[in-house]
């Protein structure tokens, strides 16, 4: 009996093992508001003004609006890093997906605003490129950095404000974000080594019946289905996005612009 138990421990060992290494398992940051500097470039005046000013959009349109800076990206693409940047830290609240993410790269001098599905309808791919091109870019290449990211966060704002007081403060319906490939690979994952921990555990059982074991089968009484649950956690998602800060589990529908600030 050591054996098989010592083979269900290994199959055990081999899938907390292999789901650490899945691709965008990295450990990111944990934000500290509205606004994070991990870089260290933005004036502590500034950084104040814009924190105020996310709030307070937050606060009034529901939309969240965040703004990272990093050292660097190390070998990660700007696209993906952000991406996986946002559905780590959940921005915006969930089921709404109404967030915008303003990061900044400095070793490789690359700015990204990545959008939300509940806004990339009033911020498109176009427009956000246009935001960076005309705002943003050309404060970041004179290294002002403070009013480069200030515009950034003021011109996403007044285009999120705006949208929110021509209609009245409706919320739009979100589209249906896509599984995300990175989820779809994990869930395969667990699910084949799942059958392999299964098909161990059977073989285990079958060797036990055969030493008589399976006798006692009858002691055992079925788990009752609601156990394990909690009629409590159904309603953890309907706290607001600003009691949250804006972390409240939204998710990028992959939409942006991003553009070099090299000189």
């Amino acid at each position: 009996m050591k054996k098989p138990l010592f083979n269900a421990l290994l199959v055990i060992l081999m899938l907390g093992f292999f789901a650490s290494s899945v691709p965008g398992a990295d450990e990111f940051p944990a934000h500290r508001g509205q606004i994070n500097d991990f870089a260290d470039l933005i004036p502590p005046d500034v950084e104040q003004r814009m924190e105020t000013k996310a709030r307070q959009v937050l606060a009034t349109t529901g939309t969240s609006v965040v703004v990272v800076t990093m050292p660097t990206i190390g070998e990660n693409y700007l696209s993906d890093y952000v991406n996986r940047l946002y559905r780590a830290w959940g921005i915006g609240k969930k089921g709404e997906n109404k967030g915008v993410l303003i990061f900044f790269a400095q070793k490789e001098k690359k700015i990204r605003i990545e959008t939300g599905y509940g806004v990339e309808g009033i911020l498109p791919d176009g427009k956000v490129g246009e935001i960076l091109r005309r705002d943003v870019a050309p404060h970041l290449k004179k290294k002002d950095y403070g009013t480069g990211f200030e515009n950034a966060l003021l011109s996403v704002s007044r285009v999120i404000e705006e949208d929110a007081k021509a209609s009245g403060g409706a919320k739009p319906s979100p589209k249906k974000p896509p599984v995300s490939p990175h989820a779809v690979f994990l869930v395969a994952t667990f699910f084949f080594f799942g059958i392999i921990a299964l098909v161990v555990f059977v073989i285990v059982m079958l060797k036990k019946g055969r030493r008589g074991v399976s006798s006692t089968s009858d002691r055992y009484e079925p788990i009752s289905s609601t156990s394990s649950f909690s009629s409590s956690d159904s309603g953890s998602s309907d706290s607001s996005s600003s009691d949250s800060g804006g972390f409240d589990g939204g998710d990028s529908g992959g939409g942006g612009a991003e553009c070099s600030t090299d000189d």
